[in-house]
């Protein structure tokens, strides 16, 4: 992709373009931002951000995941038009410091406690004031002066922007950071305004964009100016990997404390979440994919999948689609199952994508978590495992708070199967073992089968809590006799799924809703969805959602008869990158030198005599690992029996095959005397 320059112009070609396609993709996204936003306003009007308290607005103290700080960041809002993580807690002017106890203002120093009402009342006075003139579009208001205003929020801008999306009625803002990449993309657009900053700029870009196409309102440009803000990074992308010069950026200013990788497309798949490779047969996209995430999950120790240890290769799952690939396989569906009794009956079981995905999760989760938090769910965790490991199945007698006697029959990775002899109604019932776990992680007593009602959400209970309840007295005291441990708490962990052939699966059926959750603007509880057979999950509330660590990797040959099958609204959620036959030429080097050079000059020489013929293209050439089987064939023989089918295949129906086919035998075997240089010329 050449450099693009943005401008309102170069946008209205690429809509115009693409027009039916993007806004079925935006609608997607505006009616998830829609009810999200309809949740925000029940939750925060805007008259009720006067009348917060110090603990109901600042993230670090208190019930954190319910401040509205924490919530606009890390919560359930998080994603709300656009996302605000990283950097100081300071961009919200005031926050608790949990480390040396304290409240800090936006400039990270510590506000005395003597000042800290007047402080916090000036600063909701503050927030009010600038979102209502937002909204007014007073942007000619001092408050709205980059050189006058003193307004404590005028420099927070994503913020503020996300508030304004959020409260407007006419969606006349759009949820993109307009201080972000102004260079590149939306100071080409729109310069900056003497009064209004990047504020008003918002609202001219929407307003202007609006104007021309009128079915667009600031809800839908939140996804389609993303899209076009990544097409412009991409060309400038594009642009440094051909010069090696990033535009308005020093060439030689190198990040620090970063992990230095092996391959050059590591970095790539970080920034991006989901890349997809596609290119030529053989060209190496799934060795390639491999030795990415092998690259990644060591930190660019080890660049060879196989010589991962068993923890980094736990880090990575690879499965391959196919016509006959479902969303049973990938997400979850109901699976056969011999029941104590020997009677047959089905369970809901995960499938490959949602077990990969739900240990991403727990070490995300882990990892952000607190020490105490962690040492307290360590230890809960311990116990529960001591318990079910020394537990004799059919002969450990166990009675609930009426006396009801039971025993444990069986256990598997989520349920404990129990037996309850004495009743005449229900003798067997699977009891839930993350139930049990969070209770025990929670630290509270539970005297009464109401209380763990309660603790559930629920205004009922079941039968199933009375034994869960009496399991849990039996583990909390295992629990009280063993010692805390201290140490071995998570660091966060990249996870990399690999699909290799992601065009042949029928790609809207084996996703199923998650294709929303895929995208990397939704990652995290934001993107959360109900999943199919949610009605069967022990909680009915619970939603699928994919972590920030999780980076998905796909390949595909273009020449696929099913490329087509591959939907545009998973085609926006990808980078896709051509991978070619000369990108990955470095593969032959395993072979030894004389044959690798006569390899080299025959796949070139091929691979152009293939791009020669009209009805084929580059997408047809051989790629590398055809020819690394001659560790074990001669070249006849790859021609014979692995080359020439294919080759066939290629050309079957075209009115001049036979001739096309001896233009490819000539170029394959007569290269004698024939130098790289001549090929290339």
């Amino acid at each position: 992709m050449a450099l693009i320059q943005a401008s309102f112009d170069d946008f209205s070609n690429w809509y115009e373009k693409n027009k039916d396609q993007l806004i079925k993709g935006a609608i997607i996204g505006k009616n998830t931002n829609d009810n999200v936003k309809s949740e925000f306003i029940l939750e925060y009007p805007m008259s009720r951000l006067s009348n917060l308290s110090l603990d109901e607005y600042v993230t670090g103290k208190g019930p954190s995941s319910q401040s509205f700080c924490y919530q606009l960041e890390f919560g359930k809002y998080k994603h709300l038009y656009l996302g605000m993580q990283g950097g100081s807690a300071g961009k919200f002017n005031i926050y608790w410091n949990q480390e040396h106890s304290v409240y800090r203002d936006g400039n990270n120093i510590e506000i005395p406690s003597k000042e800290l009402n007047n402080k916090f009342t000036a600063l909701k006075e503050e927030l009010v004031s600038i979102l209502q003139k937002g909204e007014q579009l007073e942007f000619n208001d001092q408050i709205f002066d980059e050189k006058l205003s003193d307004n404590t929020f005028f420099r927070k801008p994503a913020m503020i922007t996300k508030l304004l999306c959020a409260y407007s009625e006419k969606e006349v803002f759009t949820g993109i950071n307009m201080k972000k990449d102004q260079k590149q993309v939306w100071g080409k657009m729109l310069p900056l305004e003497e009064h209004g900053w990047v504020y008003k700029q918002n609202y001219e870009i929407t307003k202007t964009i609006s104007e021309k196409y009128s079915e667009l309102n600031g809800g839908l440009l939140s996804a389609i100016l993303w899209d076009y803000h990544n097409r412009i990074m991409d060309s400038e992308e594009n642009n440094v990997q051909e010069t090696g010069v990033k535009i308005g950026s020093s060439n030689d200013v190198e990040s620090e404390g970063l992990p230095s990788f092996n391959n050059e497309q590591s970095q790539m798949l970080l920034n991006s979440k989901n890349v997809i490779f596609r290119g030529a047969p053989g060209t190496g996209k799934s060795y390639l994919a491999k030795q990415i995430a092998a690259d990644i999950v060591s930190n660019g120790e080890i660049e060879k999948y196989s010589e991962l240890n068993a923890e980094q290769k736990s880090q990575i799952e690879f499965v391959q689609f196919h016509p006959s690939y479902d969303y049973t396989d990938f997400v979850e569906g109901l699976r056969p199952k011999v029941n104590i009794d020997g009677t047959m009956g089905f369970q809901l079981e995960p499938g490959v994508f949602t077990k990969f995905i739900n240990k991403a999760r727990k070490n995300y989760e882990n990892a952000h978590k607190n020490k105490s938090e962690l040492i307290n769910e360590n230890k809960a965790n311990q116990a529960l495992q001591k318990f079910l490991s020394e537990v004799d199945l059919d002969q450990n007698e166990f009675k609930t708070i009426r006396g009801k006697k039971f025993n444990i029959a069986d256990i598997n990775e989520n349920k404990i199967i129990i037996n309850i002899p004495d009743n005449e109604i229900v003798k067997v019932l699977d009891l839930t073992i993350p139930t049990i776990q969070q209770m025990l992680i929670s630290n509270q007593k539970f005297d009464k089968v109401t209380d763990l009602g309660h603790f559930l959400g629920k205004d009922y209970t079941t039968q199933n809590n009375s034994y869960e309840l009496a399991l849990f007295k039996k583990i909390t005291k295992l629990k009280d006799k063993l010692p805390t441990i201290t140490d071995g708490f998570e660091t966060e962990r990249p996870y990399i799924f690999i699909i290799d052939e992601i065009n042949r699966g029928e790609i809207s059926k084996i996703f199923g809703e998650l294709f929303f959750s895929i995208d990397p603007g939704y990652r995290g509880e934001e993107g959360a969805v109900l999943t199919q057979y949610a009605n069967l999950h022990e909680d009915e509330t619970e939603k699928f959602y994919i972590p920030q660590n999780v980076y998905i990797i796909g390949t595909m040959n273009d020449i696929d008869r099913s490329v087509d099958s591959f939907d545009f609204a998973m085609r926006r959620r990808f980078r896709f990158v051509n991978i070619t036959a000369s990108d990955r030429i470095q593969m032959l080097d395993e072979l030894d030198g004389t044959i690798k050079n006569e390899a080299i000059l025959r796949m070139k020489s091929l691979n152009q005599a293939i791009s020669a013929v009209d009805e084929l293209s580059d997408n047809y050439n051989i790629g590398a690992s055809y020819f690394l089987k001659l560790k074990e064939l001669n070249f006849d023989q790859l021609w014979d029996d692995y080359l020439l089918p294919l080759l066939q295949d290629y050309v079957r129906g075209l009115y001049n095959e036979d001739d096309i086919l001896n233009s490819f035998s000539h170029a394959y075997h007569n290269v004698e005397g024939v130098t790289d240089e001549q090929i290339e010329d």
